[in-house]
């Protein structure tokens, strides 16, 4: 989902590379086009080889004619630095296929992207009079109706005297940006704990002496091939310092300045969970907030209400831990809640994960839930299952776990009334969406991505 914001008197958009992997990937996963194009454009986009992205569109076009297929090449031209090109595709399109939200929205999307905010909102609105529950479009507009942002509380915290520490994995890498990131988590007053591979620690701790670092008993190069900290050495660490809310926050992650975010925190984890999603940003000065990431990137919980996550097989980093871990919470009957505030900010770069690594950790997922979306025995779904029809099952399963989270969880907004104003359309349409999976579930008829599949498991 894309979301904008406005501070000030700017706009910022995310860098495409973000954004464009991630509709793609919606329009081939969602949208039935992944039939016709799904394994040579993965292999196409693996490699950035955005020209033949192209070649192998307007092959499929001419013999296809999908409105998806189009809406692809329109973001891939934008992709190339052709944006003239690319809203000329998007208007032709819409001349065909008025009655699609999709084309209507990514023109306004493109209308953002050139500054041209009065036209944006204009199209985004005309995308709901197609289609009146279109998130895009609900968000945009939300964002793009108001003059001005949401602000944070400025009172002061209610619960000094209580601590909060984060845990991360500062990486050896990048260590200027990891560094303004932490310096935003210590200006807020928590404390910062560090776990990593023993062989990192001399070099880290001396580049970061207001953070604790403690060596992992063990990592994830085994499995993963990277040395990423498994999620129940983290929580061992952090149970270690005694603070009384413990956190894990991604080392990319900066909070907003101002107001009473470390009181918030503590009211707001008591007994259970507090987590939300990350806003991306095109530079570390970007006053105004990007695209909302379709992952989660901290996590504040009780130190009394963690559950015994032994053997879970998830590490910090890996492809679905971050829907396990409040998932996790869920299932010990202990309550979440998720911030649906912008207060968390990465500057966007390029992502480097495994498609192998979201497969089997998904069914990792799938295993520990059984049951909970329908789904009783995933060993036997992955036996039926070929290589692209996995990873269709696997993509349903992200958007039915998503679905049954933003309802399960209870919604809250570190910021003034007029942020809560703003999402509320965004709340209605999360619960549509989740009663439209219930009603799934309950009429045990097959999904389209079980069609696909040749029957439910």
């Amino acid at each position: 989902m894309k979301a904008y914001g406005m501070r000030g008197t700017g706009l910022d958009l995310a860098p495409l590379d973000q954004a464009y992997f991630r509709r793609v990937d919606a329009y081939v996963a969602y949208n039935g086009s992944h039939i016709l194009v799904e394994d040579d454009l993965n292999g196409l986009l693996r490699v950035k080889d955005f020209a033949g992205v192209l070649a192998l569109l307007d092959a499929k076009i001419d013999r296809h004619g999908c409105s998806r297929l189009n809406l692809i090449r329109a973001e891939t031209l934008h992709q190339l630095g052709r944006p003239d090109e690319a809203h000329a595709e998007c208007q032709r399109i819409a001349k065909v296929h008025d009655a699609d939200p999709d084309v209507w929205a990514l023109l306004g999307w493109l209308e953002m992207a050139a500054g041209r905010t009065s036209v944006a909102l204009s199209l985004f609105k005309r995308a709901l009079r197609v289609d009146p529950g279109h998130v895009m479009s609900l968000v945009n507009s939300a964002y793009l109706s108001r003059s001005q942002a949401c602000h944070a509380h400025d009172g002061p915290s209610e619960v000094l005297g209580r601590r909060v520490c984060i845990a991360t994995s500062i990486p050896p890498k990048h260590t200027g940006t990891t560094r303004a990131c932490v310096s935003t988590w210590l200006s807020a007053g928590f404390e910062v704990l560090s776990v990593n591979p023993a062989e990192e620690l001399p070099l880290l701790e001396s580049r970061f002496p207001e953070v604790r670092f403690v060596a992992a008993p063990r990592d994830g190069r085994e499995h993963f091939g990277k040395p990423l900290v498994y999620i129940e050495d983290m929580l061992k660490a952090l149970q270690e310092t005694g603070a009384d809310v413990l956190g894990i926050v991604n080392a990319d992650i900066a909070f907003c300045r101002g107001g009473d975010f470390l009181g918030f925190v503590i009211r707001q984890a008591e007994g259970g969970m507090l987590f939300g999603p990350r806003v991306d940003i095109a530079r570390p000065d970007a006053q105004t907030a990007g695209m909302y990431h379709c992952g989660f990137d901290y996590f504040f919980f009780d130190r009394e209400a963690v559950p015994d996550l032994s053997d879970s097989g998830f590490c910090i980093g890996v492809p679905w831990w971050d829907i396990f871990f409040p998932y996790a919470f869920l299932l010990q009957g202990l309550p979440v809640r998720m911030n649906l505030s912008p207060v968390a900010y990465h500057l966007a770069h390029d992502v480097h994960w495994s498609v192998r690594d979201f497969n089997r950790m998904g069914l990792r997922f799938a295993q520990m839930t059984s049951g909970l979306f329908g789904v009783q025995d995933p060993a036997a779904v992955m036996a039926k299952c070929t290589a692209s029809t996995l990873n269709t099952f696997i993509h349903s399963q992200a958007r039915s776990a998503c679905e049954v989270l933003f309802k399960r969880c209870a919604s809250l907004y570190y910021d003034d009334s007029l942020f809560a104003e703003i999402m509320a359309p965004v709340d209605a349409c999360r619960h549509l969406d989740y009663m439209r999976t219930l009603l799934w579930l309950k009429s045990r008829q097959p999904s389209p991505y079980e069609r696909v599949m040749g029957g439910r498991a």
